[in-house]
């Protein structure tokens, strides 16, 4: 899969500046998957760098395959909002002890066909919940629960994301935890800062460490799948530890689009003619 630029390269400057860990979930990348296309290693620097997510099926058996867009070839892997998903094992580099001030944020690159998880590891069935980051009632969502004082938190863009349409979006979180956990957190939607409704409460203290595994697509118990398309390859989902800036998701932003629209060279000559 020849990319026309280093778009690994790039964005990788963006999510690991200062040497941070972050990971990159390449979803349907060739290299970053192994040959029978049941498992796909995240890329990325850190503790993050090669975890192995593994799909629920082989990924070519999914219910829809599509061409890879744009010049950058960017793989794009429909997902059928009923069993469709990846998952990896519970590691303690995907807890975030809000309590300690431990800043982290995600990205995606997603067309959603209705509500459903992009990111969790939120385990229901055995009380293992942390986090998870989902589209509901079509609007960007965060939520961080205490288990220590049985408690959920939640931050929601105001924004309703539409139907078929392609968006890159994002959040960051400040890690500050407490009464105001969620005032920390804020949502990006095709690089620009959205408002937010925030969910706290006053007995919030952080997230603790638990055994839940991670799910891209998914999460556990209630079996909220994702409906829609994810994008993959270097566009693929990301969490980094660090909070991004506006100019860095506005960048993000803008590569992920160059990605999925840059002509060959000599297509752009011979539009210029």
């Amino acid at each position: 899969m020849p990319y026309a630029r280093n778009y690994y390269g790039e964005l990788g400057d963006i999510y690991g500046s200062g040497g941070t860990a972050y990971c990159i979930v390449p979803l349907g990348d060739p290299r970053f998957e192994n040959a029978a296309r049941t498992t796909v290693t995240t890329t990325g620097a850190g503790g993050l760098d090669g975890l192995v997510f593994t799909y629920n099926e082989a990924r070519t058996a999914f219910d829809l395959l599509m061409p890879t867009q744009g010049r950058g070839e960017i793989p794009r892997q429909p997902l059928n909002g009923s069993d469709e998903e990846a998952d990896t094992p519970d590691a303690a580099i995907w807890t975030r002890d809000d309590s300690g001030a431990t800043p982290w944020s995600w990205t995606a690159l997603v067309n959603m066909v209705d509500v459903g998880t992009i990111l969790s590891k939120w385990e229901t069935t055995g009380g293992n919940r942390e986090w998870r980051i989902e589209i509901a009632s079509d609007k960007l969502t965060w939520a961080l629960y205490d288990d220590v004082n049985d408690i959920e938190v939640f931050g929601q863009s105001d924004t309703v994301l539409l139907n078929g349409r392609t968006y890159s979006v994002g959040g960051t979180y400040d890690g500050g935890g407490g009464a105001t956990a969620i005032n920390g957190m804020n949502f990006y939607e095709n690089g620009v800062l959205a408002s937010k409704g925030t969910s706290n409460n006053g007995a919030y203290v952080s997230m603790t460490d638990l055994a839940g595994v991670v799910e891209l697509g998914k999460r556990d118990g209630t079996m909220v799948f994702f409906n829609g398309t994810m994008y993959g390859g270097p566009c693929g989902p990301c969490i980094t530890h660090r909070v991004l800036s506006a100019q860095d998701m506005r960048a993000i932003a803008i590569i992920q689009q160059e990605a999925l629209t840059d002509l060959p060279l000599i297509q752009k000559i011979r539009g210029m003619r």
